[in-house]
């Protein structure tokens, strides 16, 4: 890879609010020129 992105989550859900303690699916999607990869992973939230 020539170069690398980051996507920093702030726990806020689609209206801006913080979310509840829990566990949330994270799903990233990547599109390489024809080709697209995905990944779904756990994240916990605990405050």
């Amino acid at each position: 890879w020539k170069e690398s992105n980051v996507e920093q989550w702030d726990g806020r859900n689609e209206e801006g609010q913080v979310v509840k303690n829990g566990r949330y699916v994270v799903v990233i999607i990547a599109k390489i020129e024809d080709e697209i990869a995905t990944a779904k992973k756990l994240l916990a939230v605990l405050k």
